[in-house]
């Protein structure tokens, strides 16, 4: 907001540029590991399934899932690492930690598939390193304050306490989400138990 303004304007656009590369990424993974229509699918389903489940707001998950796509599109299409794929990775998993904290769990994930203790350590000094190197920039602005408060006070200890923060799907939901879902299964190539991580 500080390059373009304060505005609903600003708001909307960033929400829609946030969504479109979201889109992208999800299409470009999906292609990449069962191909062509399948990926469609995948697009389809995440543009119909916002709609409905409110996605299209400017949530902190709606603005890190592109970091998220990014991390985990490099991970699965580079069979070798190399500094570049390291940094990369690291960046957008940082990236995804300072927007929302809890997004830290996809650690695990990036180090199940890298399955190498050298690189998954290179992993995590990199993005101390980006953390460690954006806070201090914040530091050096008046801004660090709301940054500290918004990103790691509020929603560790004030948000996590209010009524309704945590809420588990009912069977209902469990069920529909099966439903919808479950179709994709016949395009995998992929063994089934990758499907459900």
């Amino acid at each position: 907001y500080t390059l373009f303004g304060f505005s609903v304007v600003t708001l909307k656009l960033l929400s829609i540029t946030v969504s479109v590369v979201s889109d992208f990424l999800i299409f470009a993974t999906a292609r990449k590991l069962y191909g062509y229509l399948p990926a469609l699918w995948a697009v389809f389903l995440f543009v119909l399934l916002h709609i409905f489940f409110e996605g299209y707001g400017l949530w902190f998950d709606l603005l890190s899932l592109p970091c998220i796509l990014a991390a985990y599109y490099v991970l699965l299409t580079r069979i070798y690492f190399n500094n570049k794929n390291i940094v990369f990775i690291s960046i957008c998993l940082a990236g995804a930690v300072l927007i929302k904290p809890t997004n830290g769990i996809f650690y695990f994930l990036v180090f199940y598939y890298v399955r190498s203790v050298k690189n998954s350590l290179y992993i995590i000094i990199s993005s101390l390193i980006i953390v460690l190197v954006i806070c201090g920039a914040t530091l050096l602005n008046i801004s660090f304050s709301e940054f500290w408060y918004w990103a790691i006070i509020h929603p560790l200890f004030v948000h996590a306490r209010m009524p309704g923060f945590a809420q588990f799907p009912t069977l209902k939901q469990l069920f529909i989400v099966m439903v919808i879902f479950s179709p994709s299964i016949f395009f995998l190539k992929r063994p089934l138990f990758l499907f459900w991580l």
